[in-house]
């Protein structure tokens, strides 16, 4: 079984426009270790505006430039593991501890 976080990466190009390198996402599965630990994907505020989520810049301090570094970095880890994941929020860096699991 392939390790996960349990978010769902949007495409590189979509950090690197508001200026950072490292992993956004749409959405986090509600069931996941990532929606436990607080992980806050892109969003709309009440009027319809995008706003930003969390961005994954490193896992266990292996920097996360690209959904490429992201899967690599996993792979090289087994279902049930506990990994730091650093991450920046409203241009604050922060890390977390989060539990992997089982891709679906």
């Amino acid at each position: 079984m392939r390790p996960m976080l349990g978010i769902y990466p949007l495409s590189n190009e979509t950090a690197r426009r508001i200026g950072y390198e490292g992993v956004m996402f749409s959405s986090v599965d509600p069931a996941s270790s990532a929606a436990r630990a607080g992980l806050l994907p892109l969003r709309r505020d009440r009027r319809g505006r995008l706003v930003p989520g969390d961005i994954i810049v490193a896992i266990d301090g292996e920097p996360v430039r690209s959904r490429g570094d992201l899967t690599l970095i996993l792979e090289k880890k087994e279902v049930g593991d506990e990994v730091s994941v650093t991450y920046v929020r409203n241009g604050d860096e922060r890390t977390v501890r989060v539990r992997l699991q089982a891709m679906q």
